[in-house]
């Protein structure tokens, strides 16, 4: 199932994506400040009624202790994470996106398998990291 993860606070934005989404009949499922330390796998995937435990064993990180710590303060930033796209449908939303004039957002990415157990707070610091990069280039 094609699904978008979001987190903003801009409510005029999220109003205006979600009428896209369920225009293009594709799921919402909203990021919450408890998702940050989750791995994406377990925000991603729904559970089925096990306990609340995803369908997939989620390894942790290599050299990660297990633990997630988001530094005091901490403000997430935009995010929003596609999963279950295939590339035309990804072209399909991403081009509705901008032709409904909706305001960017800076971060996003795909779920894939590398990235599928890392926690949301994680994935965020990597895009963050690869976005600064990107812009800083001549």
């Amino acid at each position: 199932m094609e699904t978008i993860l979001l987190y903003t606070t801009d409510q005029n934005k999220k109003r205006q994506i979600t009428a896209l989404l369920q225009e293009l009949k594709i799921a919402l499922k909203e990021i919450t400040y408890a998702d940050l330390k989750k791995p994406l796998a377990t925000v991603v995937l729904p559970a089925s009624g096990n306990g609340g435990k995803t369908d997939i064993a989620v390894p942790a990180l290599p050299g990660a202790s297990g633990t997630v710590t988001i530094p005091p303060m901490y403000v997430q930033p935009e995010l929003l994470i596609m999963h279950g796209f295939s590339s035309d449908r990804m072209d399909e939303f991403l081009a509705a996106y901008k032709k409904r004039g909706i305001a960017p957002i800076s971060l996003k990415a795909v779920v894939t398998p590398r990235n599928l157990t890392w926690s949301v707070y994680d994935l965020t610091q990597e895009l963050s990291r690869e976005h600064e990069a990107f812009t800083k280039r001549p």
